[in-house]
């Protein structure tokens, strides 16, 4: 494959003569890129002449709505580029034998070319040119094109990658606008015959949509049932568009495991849970870690003598488990005994992640299989996040002993067996000591803590310890908590975000699952369009990936690159400011400080420059994206001053209403075009600002 080729794509098969062009001036740019046919050479498969379609798109009798959609896909874009829609037709109709053809999934003449979707694996399709025809067929399967479980997606990757190397196609963010096509008159393609499959086996980035509900009002985030179905709707086609899904192996999923346990075993078997600290112990805990990690505030003056059980923070029940007593893990394994039976196809899997708190077991045989403490001098000269991990207790090397034992006892009734669990907290520090087997598949989780933007320190502290986990010989997958971040704001962090991802790809991720999705694609879009594109094209140089992003903006681009590299540089230097567990309800509380007036005018000029740039451009797509990034600018602009009024005592409630109501009005009149998603917005004011996110008057 030319420059520019590079993917998260599995070539499995390649012969030479594959060559996507584009044969029109207008697009050199693109043949550049992708190495074309030279001049005199004609394409293999013509689609559109001269703005006359010379291809018909042909479906199987009966296709799956895989195919289905992936034809619709085919047509949309095509008719982006060059306003003539490619007809759809079924194999057994009349079709002129003047037309080229693209088969699009399973069909007749598909296995008569000896491409059967029945013996491909998940996730894989051919792309291949015979004759004057071409063929994208794909693993396909029954299952809706949006959901994401859905694994029998090749033919509709296929789609995707022929797309993007014939027509350029770029997808910024969801809805009509997002998507850059070209202009062209004429489109064909030269020799191609490849199998692909993407290398990850899960490409997951959580959506963050609150469930509707009618009585919520404002905190819906949305003005109408509809309005928020669109906008769901739009954020999936994107996502399926970058290649968000997963393939059959059930190895990147684990849980918290435990939540029922309590109730279940706890009269029976408490030594089966944490045994909390007391005395000095527990003193010790309160002092040293309550300032920067608030349950350890919880602690009783003397803690809980010989207590074992649940501990109640926020509103939830913390119950970790006694991970030494090998009882419990034997339990462990009588359950799974008994899953294997009910789920033969799920056999080999046993998932034991801690539930959704630190390990806080401090029996002495739990302790003992520690490693052991930073000393308190040197603790304090830790940088703030790389502090979490060690708090209270350095249990790394306890965790990875529990899933090697279990892992042990599994493999007795089953050598395939493989165990999954989450590296979490302050079970975070990988043990030196330990080796483990590469069927204990671990999910990397760095928190609490780890926004972004980081100290350079931290940042390589913790790519060290994911490769430290890697050389134990487990598996891992990447699951970060840090795309919560940001709120509403131009929280800009796209180069952090990017080198960690493509390190922690380079370095072993069998996958990803990114929770979330915060939706905020006008006013932080580098780092939403990074994070998307980078699990189709994960190996790319980010700044290549970024002046796709930016050329989409025609003659405005430099001042677009320029508005987004101010709000990145603005963020990186105020990590001070920023500081520890600036996210989810604690964001709304200080945006201001983080984001005051002037850093807004400043940037406004970037957009006033980009506008100006436009004077005269025919293409109006350019002009009305840069209308698109200023509205993101200016809802963060309603929330900071929401953000001001909150934290200052003399505000009134009138003061408060007005400024409420003209946040909820803008986000009535801008809905329909994306810029945020609002439920996420709202939910993070609703966190932020409680009850007083409520309008006493809906205007």
């Amino acid at each position: 494959m030319g420059k520019g080729t590079e993917c998260s794509c599995q070539i499995i098969q390649k012969h030479k003569g594959m060559k996507p062009i584009v044969y029109l001036p207008a697009v050199i740019f693109f043949i550049s890129i992708w190495g074309g046919l030279k001049a005199k050479e004609s394409p293999k498969t013509v689609w559109v002449d001269n703005g006359v379609a010379q291809a018909v798109i042909v479906l199987s009798d009966n296709p799956y709505s895989m195919a289905e959609y992936a034809a619709e896909e085919m047509v949309y874009h095509v008719k982006r580029a060059t306003g003539v829609t490619i007809p759809v037709q079924k194999e057994s109709e009349n079709i002129s034998t003047a037309m080229h053809r693209i088969y699009i999934g399973q069909s007749d003449a598909a296995r008569e070319a000896g491409i059967d979707h029945k013996k491909m694996e998940s996730e894989q399709c051919i792309i291949r040119t015979i004759e004057n025809n071409l063929f994208i067929v794909g693993n396909d399967g029954k299952g809706d094109p949006l959901d994401f479980q859905n694994h029998h997606t090749g033919t509709l990757w296929g789609v995707y990658e022929v797309l993007e190397r014939t027509l350029g196609v770029k997808w910024l963010w969801p809805g009509e606008l997002g998507t850059h096509v070209s202009r062209q008159e004429s489109i064909g393609i030269g020799e191609w015959d490849e199998k692909i499959k993407p290398t990850m086996v899960r490409r997951n980035i959580r959506i963050r949509l609150s469930r509707w509900n009618d009585g919520k009002g404002i905190v819906n985030g949305f003005s109408s049932r509809k309005a928020y179905d669109d906008y769901a709707r739009e954020e999936k086609v994107f996502l399926r568009r970058h290649r968000i899904g997963r393939s059959d192996d059930p190895r990147p999923y684990t849980g918290h495991s435990f939540n029922s346990w309590w109730y279940e075993y706890g009269k029976k078997h408490p030594e089966w849970f944490q045994k909390l600290p007391e005395g000095d112990l527990a003193n010790e805990w309160r002092e040293r870690f309550s300032p920067f990690y608030p349950i350890y505030n919880t602690i009783p003056e003397e803690g809980w003598p010989d207590f074992r059980g649940s501990v109640s923070y926020r509103g939830k029940t913390l119950t970790s488990m006694c991970v030494s007593n090998q009882e419990f893990h034997q339990e462990i394994i009588n359950r799974w005994k008994k899953q294997r039976k009910k789920n033969p196809d799920q056999k080999h899997i046993i998932r034991i992640g801690e539930n959704d708190t630190p390990a806080l077991c401090t029996c002495d045989d739990c302790r003992a299989l520690d490693a052991p403490q930073p000393a308190a001098e040197d603790f304090d000269k830790l940088p703030e996040y790389v502090k979490v991990p060690y708090t209270p207790m350095n249990a790394g090397r306890r965790y990875a002993l529990y899933w090697k034992h279990v892992h042990q006892l599994a493999a007795e009734v089953d050598p395939d067996a493989v165990v999954t669990a989450f590296i979490y907290f302050n079970y975070f520090v990988a043990p030196e000591d330990v080796k483990l087997h590469k069927n204990i598949v671990l999910s990397f989780v760095p928190w609490d803590g780890w926004w972004f933007p980081r100290y350079p320190q931290e940042q390589q502290w913790l790519l060290d310890q994911w490769q430290s986990w890697r050389n134990t010989g487990a598996t891992l997958y990447y699951r970060p908590n840090y795309m919560y971040n940001g709120g509403s704001m131009p929280h800009v962090f796209a180069r952090q975000m990017a080198d960690e991802f493509q390190f922690i790809y380079r370095n072993g991720s069998i996958g990803t699952d990114f929770d979330a999705l915060t939706g905020q694609w006008a006013v932080n879009g580098t780092t939403l369009y990074l994070l998307s594109r980078l699990h189709n094209r994960p190996g790319a140089p980010v700044d290549e990936l970024l002046d796709e992003y930016y050329a989409a903006f025609g003659p405005a681009s430099r001042h677009i690159k320029a508005y987004f590299d101010f709000w990145e540089a603005h963020t990186v230097s105020n990590r001070d400011l920023y500081g520890f567990g600036g996210s989810l309800e604690d964001y709304n509380h200080y945006a201001h400080k983080m984001f005051p007036p002037e850093s807004f005018v400043y940037a406004e000029k970037f957009l006033e420059d980009a506008a100006n740039s436009l004077a005269g451009e025919e293409n109006l797509e350019y002009a009305r994206r840069v209308d698109f990034i200023r509205m993101g600018l200016e809802h963060a602009r309603k929330e900071a001053k929401l953000a001001t009024l909150f934290s200052d005592e003399g505000t009134s409630e009138k003061e408060w209403q007005e400024a409420l109501l003209d946040l909820v009005g803008f986000r009535r009149r801008t809905e329909h075009l994306h810029i945020a998603n609002f439920s996420y917005s709202a939910g993070n004011d609703y966190m932020g600002w409680g009850d007083r996110f409520n309008l006493t008057s809906d205007k």
